[in-house]
C-alpha cells in the first residue's frame, strides 16, 4: 500500500472516532439539559393527585411532596426559603433528603410548618421545582376560662318542734260514774242541864230542930251530909265532857268515811 493511502486511512479512522465521540457527548448533554420527564406538586397533610396541588399553608400544616413520571434512581430534594425578604428564612434550607420513586412516582411527608415561618418557600426534587406560601398567623389570644362561681349551699331552716298541748283532765262532774260525796254529819252537842241551887233564907228546915242543927244564915252548905249528884259532877267535870264530845265527833267522822269507802268499792266492783 502506498504511503498516501496509509495516511488517508488514518484520517478516516480519526474522523469516525471523533464523530462517535461527538454523538455521545451530544446525547449526554441532551439528557442533562432535558432532565427527568416527571413533575412534582405539594399537598397538605396527605398524598394527593396533581389536581389537589396546594400552595398555601398555615402554621402546623404538613407539607407533602408528590411526584410522578420520574426515571429510576434516587434523587435529592429540599425546601428553601426564598431570598430578598420573600420569606422569613431567606436562602435557608428548612428541610432536605433523598427520595427513590417507585414506578416513577413518590409521595412523602417532607415538613411541618413552624411558628415563625412566613412568606414563600421553594421545593426542589432533582431539577423539578414547585413553591408554596405561608401566611404568618397572628398569635391567638388565649380564651380566658371562666371560673365557676361557687353555688351557695342553702341553710336548712330548723324544723319547729311542736309543743304538746296538755290534755285537760275532766272534772268529776264531767266523768261517768262519778261518786257522790256523802256529807260528813256534824254531831250535835247534847247540852248538859245546869242544876238549880235552892237558896235557904234562914229557915230552920221545918223539922223542929232549930238553928242549932241547920244553918239559918241563908248560905247553902253543900258539905253538910249531902251526896254529890250527877249535876254536881257535871259542874266539876268540864274536861271530861269535852273529851267525850271529841270522841263522839271522831267516831261520827270515821263512820261517815267508812260508809263512803264502802259505797265506792261497791261501785267499782
Amino acid at each position: 500500500m502506498s504511503k498516501f493511502n496509509t495516511g488517508k486511512a488514518s484520517i478516516l479512522a480519526i474522523t469516525a472516532a471523533a464523530i462517535f465521540a461527538s454523538f455521545l457527548l451530544v446525547k449526554s448533554l441532551t439528557s442533562v439539559l432535558a432532565g427527568n420527564p416527571g413533575a412534582i406538586w405539594t399537598t397538605k397533610n396527605d398524598c394527593g393527585t396533581v389536581s389537589q396541588d396546594l400552595n398555601h399553608f398555615d402554621v402546623g400544616d404538613q407539607v407533602w411532596i408528590n411526584g410522578s413520571g420520574f426515571n429510576a434512581g434516587t434523587f435529592l430534594w429540599n425546601i428553601t426559603g426564598k431570598p430578598g425578604g420573600a420569606s422569613s428564612d431567606p436562602d435557608t434550607v428548612v428541610a432536605s433528603g433523598n427520595v427513590t420513586p417507585t414506578s416513577g412516582a413518590f409521595c412523602f411527608d417532607a415538613y411541618t410548618v413552624l411558628a415563625g415561618d412566613d412568606g414563600e418557600y421553594g421545593v426542589e426534587v432533582e431539577d423539578k421545582k414547585d413553591n408554596y406560601r405561608v401566611s404568618l398567623s397572628a398569635t391567638p389570644t388565649p380564651t380566658a376560662t371562666p371560673t365557676a362561681s361557687p353555688t351557695a349551699s342553702p341553710t336548712a331552716s330548723p324544723t319547729a318542734t311542736p309543743t304538746a298541748t296538755p290534755t285537760a283532765t275532766p272534772t268529776c262532774e264531767e266523768r261517768e260514774n262519778c261518786p257522790t260525796a256523802t256529807p260528813t254529819a256534824t254531831p250535835t252537842a247534847t247540852p248538859t242541864p245546869t242544876p238549880t241551887t235552892t237558896t235557904s233564907t234562914g229557915s230552920d228546915g221545918g223539922d223542929g230542930l232549930g238553928c242549932a242543927t241547920h244553918d239559918c244564915s241563908g248560905n247553902v252548905n253543900s258539905a253538910q251530909g249531902q251526896v254529890l249528884g250527877a249535876t254536881t259532877l257535871a259542874g266539876t267535870g268540864t274536861f271530861t265532857e269535852n273529851l267525850y264530845m271529841a270522841i263522839m265527833g271522831l267516831g261520827g267522822t270515821l263512820s261517815t268515811l267508812g260508809f263512803a269507802l264502802k259505797k265506792k268499792a261497791s261501785r267499782l266492783a
